[in-house]
């Protein structure tokens, strides 16, 4: 796909915690990454603190959030964990009518029993759209192989596509279609550490 606007990076950050402990990245070592901006923070909803740490770091930095992540619990119904998430964002007033939620596809708990991972993550999905009132602001993140071999390439084209795929290329020239989608909305190309966070480099045009 031809590159229609200079590279969009978004910034995502595995694991953050807080501005104010030791363990997270402070914001100058953020903006030393080489990014000419940082469009986006999205977060794993595992806890309060990380989603107020994204929010603060959001105000911090004057850059938007433009979507939340949230990763699937095996050991918690996935419906009670969309439910705590959304919950939590719409409480503190964080969930813009103009965000997406992406369902993080890219580690199933079931190995290759695509009947049982597919009830999962669509269960997680049937819930979002009582939240959201509808698919258009919904999306999954996941890898081909994956979705291939433990989904059983479920087709799932009505949502949002975010692939993974760390080949250093901001295009979408690498992509091919599985799982009903022609074209996806966002990629994940590349990986970086700073001190001990996992930066991840994202592509979109649909942001530019």
């Amino acid at each position: 796909m031809t590159m229609l606007a200079p590279v969009f990076a978004a910034l995502v950050i595995d694991g953050f915690r807080n501005n104010l402990d030791n363990s997270s990245i402070p914001t100058e070592a953020l903006m030393q990454t080489g990014l000419k901006e940082i469009d986006g923070f999205i977060v794993p909803i595992n806890s309060v603190s990380d989603a107020k740490a994204f929010y603060e770091l959001s105000i911090k930095t004057g850059k938007p959030i433009y979507g939340w992540r949230i990763i699937p619990q095996k050991d918690k119904d996935p419906r009670v964990s969309i439910q705590q998430a959304i919950g939590f964002l719409k409480a503190k007033e964080m969930l813009t009518k103009n965000q997406t939620v992406f369902i993080d596809a890219r580690k199933m708990f079931f190995g290759d029993d695509c009947t049982k991972n597919n009830r999962f993550v669509v269960e997680m999905y049937d819930e979002l759209q009582m939240h959201l009132g509808g698919p258009q602001r919904i999306g999954v993140m996941t890898k081909k192989a994956l979705w291939t071999e433990q989904m059983c390439n479920m087709k799932w084209d009505h949502i949002k596509l975010w692939y993974v795929n760390h080949n250093k290329k901001p295009t979408f020239g690498d992509y091919t279609m599985f799982g009903g989608w022609k074209t996806p909305f966002v990629k994940q190309f590349d990986q970086v550490k700073v001190k001990t966070e996992e930066i991840d480099y994202t592509y979109n045009v649909n942001f530019m």
